[in-house]
Order: structure tokens, then C-alpha cells, then sequence
């Protein structure tokens, strides 16, 4: 594997900015475009904010209601900012916490800030207002959302990312790369659009030229952004497109908006608002993944019943408890976390592919997920939870993962605050051991003990486990759910079911595909170690070395084999081996000479056996469970293709849902999917953007195979963010 030199890996630098010049609406300074005493803010007030009513609509907001904008062009945020201290002056103080609207400020960026560029753009406008004779200061509010923005900044990967304030009701959904394609995976209708520095072919602004991005070119300037815009929009929707030209009016029209011409921000520029007039018959383009229906609530209040104790079902028990559920947690065994969630410890780690697909996409926004969730338990031992985020290194032990590395290196490539490359010299200083195979340092991995943390979700006082519960069967009555089990029957207003990789009359009845894959973990004993493994490592398996207290004569775990559906249940010396074998060839003096000289018997090492529930895609099955009979009667009777207002709406089992498949990484999926869940079954907003939710629901297989043949279902996104001129 090679290492790059720190300039390749730099990502799509930006011009530097210009003196202190503040930043223009979502892009670089241009002291050219403002003058050094403009007042920056009157001027986004006047081209932004005043033409899309802003502060009349968010006075007029009632509770619990959602405020959709989207912004092409995101730069350092800076309408995203306005937008936020307007918000919390406007809307915040009016609404306790339970009843606060929800502000929902999508943008799309095809070369998005540094992390330094954004902080440096944000320093800019603070000094220029200081040093200003005639602007007061920026007031507590934007310096507060500024300080916000740069501590949860995205990193600049392609594709979506996500920031939540759920104390302010604010969430910022980011699409990094090829406007359109983010555009296009939209069904929402916003109530605002604001397009920052657009152009039509040949009329280039200047600052378009100064920072060569696409966001001021031709590239934008086409019909079909403005018909997503369409398609996207409401009767009340309004937009602000600046700087502007005549040559988009017939455009905008033709799509259904009434145009209005202003003063733009000097002289040479105009800008182009207005709202839609023709609203579109369709925005959906995925029926099939619409949202479930809402469960009513009882008197006593909402109540579920989560089938399944590992880690899957115990963090989901723990979303729910947390949002105010009586939880029964159902466990089919003498205690929860006896399947493969009952192992010692797991790494995690990011998921790096050449073209940061669906699945890098997805645990990238898990492993935040994960931090969000371990590092308060983790930094209090009255938890119990066993584990360090501290980093971990993934060894390049085959060709196609050295050239995947290289590749992601030069193509995405990877902020080093998500991955950075080791030499071997590197990698061996950083493991504390010797190694011969290159390979990513990943400061956001590490390990964990996945049975601690099942145990610490289940002290929540809200949830109430019975274990020795196998479920013979489960249906609904007219008021609520009902599981037969053991222990007998239970009632809720919600079932999840969690259940794992073996419970095959579930998965048929679910139609969910879920094949087990059989995994053996090696237990080493101090005398089988060599000097301490100073970080986990994942090579052709993975090995941690730390204390349990739990199991205070294990020193370390290496594993996990991989063996299918093999149905046995024995611990064998055959997977022994293959453990040891794949540790002595990434880290050939960690283990003792013993150790890697004999041949091991289960007697002489001790280890755990464990089924992962696996996907063909490779992602989780999270979501509502639909109505397959109805389904059988509609989508299966109607031919793939048409228009999709053609079909109806996915039809569900209300108050039914799945959260399975999270095979090997389930610590990089299994809280995301627990925050999910909770949101959608309490009717709060969603922790991911739409798109990635519909990449896990649970009709995606039937889906596909209902249209196979019509077309590839995934599509052919492009999630590259744009590379220089």
C-alpha cells in the first residue's frame, strides 16, 4: 500500500480567503463582490431572508411543526447560520422542548470547505464586524451556532452526512458532491429554496471565477434543477436565486414558479425570488419505502415489546425508554446477549471503500452514532461499559485491500480525522509489535465490550426484561399487539423484533433474507501473549488485548472465523488454528512461541461460538414490517415501470417492526438503528437523512425483485464531490 504525500491528500482546496473579507452565502471570500464596507448581513438579510418571509413564516409556526430549506451551495454555512440565530430568537423561547417545531436545513456542496477553511471563513466576518466602524458586532446567537457548525462539521467524504441539535430543533442534512445527484434522492417538499451564485453557460460571476466552483457556473444553470426543485415544492414554497440573469426566467416559469426580479448584491448583479405556482401532482418517487402510519396512543401512554436481547434489541429497548416507552424486553434465553453480542469485545472502525458507496455512507454516520452513544458510558465506570474509542489499525493483509486503500486514498480521498496510512515501520510503532503488512490508522476506532453494553441499556427503569420468553407466535387484536411466548402472553402498542440470525420461521414470515454466518472467537491466556498490543487491530480477523473482569483469565481475543451457515455448535481446533494463523501472519512475534507451536485443543483454549445475522447487500433491515398479503395484491399484480403515483403507498403492519442484520459491524449500526427506529415510532425527526433510511427498510429485497429486469433499483448515484479545475 502507499502512502500519499500531504498534498495529494489534501481535499479540493479552495482559493485562501481575502484579507477579512467576510465569507459571501455559501462560498469563498470575494472582496470584489461585497466592498470592505458592506454589511454583509443587511445584504443576506435583503437577498435571502426578506424575499422567503423568514421571519414571518417562523412567527407563525405552531407546535411540533417542521420547516424544510434547502440551500445549493453550502460554503461556510453562513445562510445556515443566519437562518439558525433567526430560529432561535424567533421560534426557540415560544415552545417548551416536547412541542419546539423542527427546523430541517438541507444543502448540497460539490466542494465543500476544509474543516480549517470553514473555522478561517467564520474568523473572517467576526473580525470584519469588530474592526467595522458603522457594523455592530455579530450577536450571541450566531457566535453560538458558529461555534456549534465547526464543532460538528462534517467531514468532507462524499455523500450525506448529518448534525443534530435536538435541544434547539435544528438538524443540518449535507450533501457533498454533484448537487443533482443528492437532489434526486429527495421526496420532501421544502418551503424554501435558496440557490447561491448560480450562472448560465458563459456568464460566469466573479466570484464564480475567483473560486472555480461549480456552485457559480453552467454546470447548475439546466432545467432539470429547477424541475427537481418543482417536483420538490408546495403551493407555499418559495426561492431566492443570487446573482441571477434574465435567461433563468422562462426556465424558472416553465417549471411553475412566478418570478420577481430585485437589486442583487451591487450594481452588476440582479437576483430572481418568488414561489411556486403550478405545484406538482407528485413528489414521491419511492412509494414503497413511504412511512409507516402512526400508532394511536393509548391513555397509559405508549407501550412496545422488543423481541430479542443482544445488542440489536437491548439499545433499541434503551432509544425507546429514553423517549418515554414502558419497554418489555423478551429474551428467549436464561440471560440476554448469549449470541454473538455475549463476546468479549468487537472492533469497530470505518468502512473504507474505493468509491465510498452506500455501506461507507451508512457506518460512517454509525460510527458517529456509536461515539454519540459510548463516550459519556465509557468515561463513567459506574456503567460498567468496557471499551476505549481511542483509535485502531486495520492491516492491509490482501492485495485487493491495499489497492481499495490506495485507491480511497487518491480518489475520495480520506480526511485524515477519519483514516490515515501506516507504513509498516508506522504500523508496527503504533500496534507495539512488529508487523510486515501496511496499513489505516483509524482515529475514531477502537474496541468494545458488547455484553456490557447490553447490560448498562437495560438498567433504564422504563424497561422490564423476561428472560427464558422463546416466542411461539405474535398478531394483532384490534386495540394492540400480542406475543406468545413461554412466559406467556404480552401485550404493546409496538413489537420489534429483534431476534437474530437463527429464528428462520421469523425471517420467512418477515420475508427478510437473513443468512447466519458462523463465527469463532479464540480466548488467549496471558502465556500466550508477548508484550501488550498497544491499539486492536483488524487483519484477516481481529485481535484486542485487554483485561475483562468478567473473565479475568483471558488476556486476549483473536477471531472471528467466518465458516457460512455450518449448523454445528461445538467449539473446534480447526478454528482455533485458523485464528491463530491469521494473527501470526499480521503480528508474528505478538503471540508466545507455545502458543503458535502447538497445536490447539478446545481444552487448552478456551473461545465462544456465534451465529452473525448477514444481508445479501450488507446493510441492516431497519424499519416498519409491511403488509406482505396486501402487498401480494398490489405491487405484485403491477407491472414495474410506471409513473409512481401509479402505486400506492407501501402498506404496513402498524406498530410492527424489524431491526436485524447487522452481522460483523453491528457496533458501527446497531445505535444509529436504535435512534431510528425510536424516531420513527415516536414521530420525531429522523437521525439520518430520508435517502439512507430507505437503504435499510425492510421491502428493499421485494422491491428489487419486484423490478428486476426494469433497471437497476440502486440507480447510478454519483456521490464524487467535484475535483478542480
Amino acid at each position: 500500500m502507499t502512502n500519499p504525500d500531504s498534498e495529494k491528500r489534501s481535499l479540493l482546496p479552495l482559493p485562501a480567503l481575502a484579507g477579512s473579507v467576510p465569507d459571501r452565502p455559501g462560498v469563498g471570500a470575494s472582496s470584489n463582490y461585497y466592498g470592505a464596507a458592506a454589511d454583509f448581513l443587511s445584504e443576506m438579510d435583503r437577498v435571502f431572508i426578506a424575499p422567503n418571509q423568514f421571519i414571518e413564516r417562523l412567527q407563525r409556526l405552531e407546535a411540533g411543526q417542521h420547516f424544510w430549506v434547502a440551500q445549493v451551495g453550502f460554503g461556510a454555512g453562513l445562510t445556515f447560520l443566519q437562518v439558525c440565530a433567526l430560529w432561535q430568537t424567533l421560534v426557540v423561547p415560544r415552545f417548551a422542548r416536547k412541542d419546539l417545531p423542527q427546523l430541517r436545513y438541507l444543502s448540497f456542496e460539490p466542494r465543500p470547505l476544509t474543516h480549517s477553511q470553514l473555522k478561517k471563513a467564520h474568523q473572517s466576518l467576526v473580525n470584519s464586524r469588530v474592526d467595522s466602524p458603522v457594523n455592530p458586532p455579530l450577536n450571541v446567537e450566531w457566535t453560538d451556532w458558529m461555534a456549534r457548525l465547526q464543532a460538528d462539521y462534517p467531514l468532507r467524504l462524499p455523500g450525506w452526512h448529518q448534525c443534530d441539535w435536538a435541544d434547539l430543533g435544528v438538524s443540518l442534512q449535507v450533501f457533498w458532491g454533484e448537487v443533482l445527484a443528492g437532489l434526486r434522492e429527495l421526496e420532501t417538499p421544502m418551503n424554501v429554496w435558496l440557490l447561491d451564485g448560480l450562472a448560465p453557460a458563459g456568464h460566469s460571476t466573479e466570484t464564480g471565477a475567483e473560486t472555480g466552483s461549480e456552485t457559480h457556473g453552467s454546470a447548475l444553470f439546466q432545467p432539470a434543477l429547477f424541475q427537481t426543485m418543482a417536483r420538490l415544492s408546495h403551493a407555499g414554497s418559495t426561492f431566492s436565486v443570487c446573482p441571477a440573469t434574465g435567461e433563468m426566467d422562462p426556465v424558472l416559469a416553465q417549471a411553475g414558479f412566478a418570478v420577481r426580479t430585485q437589486a442583487g448584491l451591487d450594481d452588476r448583479h440582479q437576483m430572481r425570488c418568488g414561489k411556486m405556482r403550478h405545484p406538482r401532482a407528485e413528489a414521491c418517487l419511492t412509494p414503497w419505502f413511504a412511512p409507516a402510519p402512526v400508532v394511536k396512543q393509548r391513555q397509559s401512554g405508549l407501550s412496545a415489546l422488543v423481541v430479542g436481547g443482544g445488542l440489536a434489541g437491548a439499545t433499541t429497548a434503551r432509544a425507546l425508554a429514553e423517549a418515554g416507552l414502558e419497554v418489555t424486553v423478551l429474551e428467549a434465553q436464561e440471560a440476554p446477549a448469549q449470541a454473538a453480542s455475549g463476546n468479549l469485545g468487537g472492533t469497530l472502525h470505518p468502512l473504507v471503500t474505493a468509491d465510498w458507496n452506500r455501506r461507507s455512507q451508512f457506518y460512517t454516520l454509525g460510527l458517529a452514532a456509536t461515539h454519540r452513544w459510548l463516550q459519556p458510558w465509557l468515561a463513567d465506570p459506574v456503567t460498567g461499559v468496557q471499551g476505549e474509542l481511542a483509535g485502531s489499525v486495520q492491516l492491509a493483509v490482501s492485495d485487493a485491500l491495499s489497492a481499495r486503500f490506495d485507491k480511497a486514498l487518491s480518489a475520495v480521498p480520506l480526511p485524515e480525522a477519519l483514516a490515515k496510512p501506516l507504513d509498516t515501520k508506522q504500523a508496527s510503532a503504533q500496534l507495539g509489535t512488529q508487523t510486515g503488512v501496511a496499513g489505516m490508522w483509524f482515529p475514531q476506532g477502537g474496541w468494545v465490550s458488547p455484553p456490557t453494553v447490553v447490560q448498562h441499556c437495560l438498567t433504564h427503569p422504563n424497561i422490564r426484561v423476561v428472560c427464558n420468553a422463546p416466542v411461539s407466535d405474535w398478531g394483532k387484536n384490534d386495540q394492540a399487539w400480542w406475543v406468545e411466548t413461554a412466559q406467556g402472553r404480552f401485550v404493546a402498542d409496538h413489537v420489534i423484533l429483534a431476534t437474530g440470525a437463527l429464528e428462520k420461521t421469523g425471517h420467512a414470515r418477515l420475508r427478510l433474507p437473513i443468512r447466519p454466518a458462523k463465527g469463532q472467537v479464540t480466548h488467549l491466556p496471558a502465556s500466550a501473549v508477548s508484550g501488550v498490543l498497544s491499539a486492536p487491530v483488524n487483519h484477516k480477523g481481529y485481535s484486542i488485548q485487554a483485561s475483562w473482569p468478567q473473565a479475568p483469565d483471558v488476556a486476549a481475543v483473536c477471531g472471528a472465523t467466518f465458516e457460512g451457515d455450518d449448523p454445528g455448535q461445538a467449539l473446534t481446533a480447526v478454528a482455533h488454528q485458523k485464528n491463530l494463523e491469521a494473527v501470526t501472519s499480521a503480528l508474528p512475534h505478538w503471540l508466545t512461541a507455545s502458543c503458535v507451536g502447538n497445536q490447539p485443543e478446545p481444552a487448552h483454549l478456551s473461545g465462544r461460538l456465534a451465529y452473525r445475522p448477514t444481508t445479501p447487500d450488507h446493510l441492516p433491515v431497519v424499519g416498519p414490517v409491511p403488509d406482505w398479503e396486501v402487498f401480494d395484491r398490489t405491487y405484485a399484480t403491477q407491472a414495474p415501470g410506471q409513473r409512481p403515483r401509479q402505486y400506492p403507498d407501501m402498506p404496513y403492519q402498524a406498530g410492527l417492526w424489524v431491526n436485524n442484520g447487522h452481522g460483523s459491524r453491528g457496533l458501527m449500526s446497531v445505535f444509529l438503528a436504535a435512534d431510528l427506529l425510536a424516531a420513527q415510532i415516536t414521530q420525531r425527526p429522523w437521525p439520518m437523512p430520508t435517502p439512507v433510511a430507505h437503504w435499510l427498510h425492510p421491502a428493499r429485497f421485494a422491491i428489487r425483485a419486484w423490478q428486476k429486469g426494469q433497471g437497476s433499483f440502486k440507480g447510478r448515484t454519483k456521490y464524487s464531490i467535484m475535483p478542480d479545475e
